[in-house]
């Protein structure tokens, strides 16, 4: 339980975009070595790797995720013991391991690399996950904004924005008129005044 209350507070203090102090968190988390805390283990990793993508430290979130991934191949991490805190709170680590590393290459600016990250979890997400989806999608947008494609970017948001309307997703939404603000460059064209007119709809 104290490692995963000190997992969540590294979460909060990712949203507050304070991830040096995420990372120190999330480290924390990871003292104990017994085989009961290889599940939280291997989630506190991937956020120690989110805060130091957060905080901007490439070599130090790479090294996180290959830990969490470490830790994943030791075999048990996907099947919660009994009392633990995290059971029914996470999808599949394996899925969740490649959220995280998308989210670690959109975060430290690798374009190519988030986009390639976030098409894997789009293939990879199971049907029923619509909220989910349309969270990624507009995620892989922002990746093709940073690689300069921005109509490949306006298709995933379009998407994504339908999925939004019909789950009730604040948060997507949200996103997507940050979206809309990092294609200003490409305010002519077609596509993204399209998507400009569909989030004004959504208001």
């Amino acid at each position: 339980m104290a490692a995963f209350v000190l997992t969540r507070r590294a979460v909060q203090s990712i949203s507050a975009r304070n991830g040096a102090h995420a990372a120190r968190l999330a480290s924390a988390a990871q003292r104990d070595r017994g085989p009961e805390t290889l599940r939280i283990r291997a989630i506190a990793a991937q956020t120690e790797a989110l805060g130091y993508a957060v905080h901007g430290e490439g070599g130090e979130a790479d090294r996180a995720l290959d830990l969490a991934e470490g830790l994943l191949d030791v075999g048990g991490a996907d099947t919660p013991l009994k009392g633990d805190p995290s059971d029914g709170r996470y999808c599949d680590l394996r899925l969740y391991l490649a959220i995280s590393r998308a989210k670690c290459h959109l975060e430290l600016g690798r374009a190519s690399a988030a986009v390639s990250a976030f098409t894997t979890v789009l293939d990879t997400l199971p049907p029923d996950y619509h909220r989910d989806r349309g969270q990624y999608l507009s995620r892989l947008a922002q990746a093709y904004v940073l690689a300069g494609s921005p109509e490949e970017a306006c298709v995933c948001a379009e998407e994504s924005f339908a999925i939004a309307v019909t789950t009730g997703s604040s948060r997507t939404l949200n996103d997507l008129r940050n979206l809309l603000g990092q294609l200003r460059p490409w305010a002519s064209y077609p596509a993204v005044a399209k998507l400009r007119d569909l989030l004004t709809t959504a208001a």
